[in-house]
Parts: C-alpha cells; sequence; structure tokens
C-alpha cells in the first residue's frame, strides 16, 4: 500500500513539474551524500477526499493562507503554493483536516551518482 501510494506521488509530481514555471527548490541528501531529493520549499501537492467538491476543497485552500497552483489532472488533486518558510506547518494541517486524504511536498526531482 505505502509503496503504491509513493509511485502515485511521484506520478503527480512529476505532472506538476510539467505545468511549472519557476520553482524554489532544496536539496535533502543520503546519509552518504551521493544521492539526493529535490523537494519544492513552497508547494505541496494535496489530494481531498472523494465527498470534497471543488469549491470546497478551494475554501480549504484559501482558509490555510495558500493558492492553487494547478487543479492536478488527477480527481481531488490540487498543486498548492504554502506561505513562506510554512511548508511542514501547512502540510501538517493538511494531513489533520477531515476533509484531506493526503498531503505532502511536491518532490520535483531525484538524483544519483550511481
Amino acid at each position: 500500500k505505502y509503496f503504491v501510494n509513493f509511485l502515485f506521488c511521484v506520478i503527480l509530481c512529476k505532472c506538476s513539474i510539467i505545468f511549472a514555471e519557476e520553482i524554489d527548490v532544496t536539496k535533502i541528501y543520503s546519509a552518504d551524500k551521493r544521492s539526493y531529493v529535490e523537494v519544492a520549499t513552497d508547494r505541496l501537492i494535496v489530494q481531498f477526499r472523494d465527498n470534497v467538491d471543488d469549491k470546497i476543497a478551494e475554501t480549504v485552500i484559501s482558509d490555510n493562507k495558500c493558492n492553487v497552483i494547478k487543479k492536478m489532472p488527477f480527481p481531488h488533486h490540487y498543486t498548492i503554493k504554502t506561505p513562506a518558510g510554512k511548508i511542514l506547518e501547512t502540510a501538517k494541517k493538511y494531513k489533520n483536516s477531515d476533509k484531506v486524504l493526503n498531503a505532502f511536498p511536491d518532490f520535483i526531482g531525484h538524483v544519483s551518482a550511481d
């Protein structure tokens, strides 16, 4: 189950980058410093529950002081811009919401030295 969610996350993230223009990213390195993943510093991908319509989803996004960057081509998925420096705090708020199924940083890419 977790592996499938991870793969879905990667697919969503790759779709997200196609529509992006300029994105601030940070690199998170592996313990051996040979590879890293780039994570957008102010973007989340949020998946709302099936019973949450677009109007309610967009209200929740606005109430959390975020903006819609893109409504994803998957049902109930949005790429959102978070307040500067608040990505983890904002992700926790969404994950604790009864209207949200999942919220995670927008992983941009993975680079490996191998």
